[in-house]
């Protein structure tokens, strides 16, 4: 039996910050170079702002959905079950899913192409260095159900 310190998905830090870090690191370069418009002749705001608004309510609904379930939203904790309700009906990672959107939805509202190029190491790292980890976590504590779950719903849309 596995103690409790070790049932988590042995996420290196938290998902959130990881994002954060990144959506800074964009906004840090484009002070520290000459600013690099996305589309410099067309109002990008106009996309950024709708879809920040849509990435916000796809997190709360996510998160709204494993408290329904009484699982643990956080990585890093121990889940108690396959959430398969709501946005998890469309994409396995809709939280992950938000995040991106979020930074995609920001970068367009500043019209920053140094926000919108950190875009990719964020999907890269939530793909590479959380989702793989939490999918192995979820196959070893929940097995066929959760094979089954994976084979029908998309990681991602």
């Amino acid at each position: 039996m596995q103690a409790a310190l070790d049932d988590g998905a042995d996420i290196p830090i938290e998902e959130r910050s990881a994002d954060e870090v990144l959506v800074m690191t964009g906004r840090t370069k484009e002070g520290a170079v000459v600013p690099v418009e996305i589309a410099p002749d067309l109002p990008t705001w106009a996309l950024g702002i709708p879809l920040a608004v849509f990435s916000i309510a796809l997190f709360l609904l996510s998160v709204r959905e494993f408290s329904r379930h009484g699982t643990p939203v956080r990585g890093t904790e121990a889940v108690t079950t396959i959430v398969a309700t709501g946005p998890y009906r469309f994409s396995r990672n809709p939280i992950y899913l938000s995040f991106v959107l979020l930074q995609l939805g920001i970068a367009l509202t500043a019209n920053s192409a140094w926000i919108l190029l950190m875009v990719i190491p964020t999907f890269l790292y939530l793909s590479f260095g959380v989702i793989d980890r939490e999918e192995s976590y979820l196959s070893r504590k929940f097995g066929d159900e959760y094979r089954r779950y994976k084979a029908s719903v998309r990681r991602w849309i």
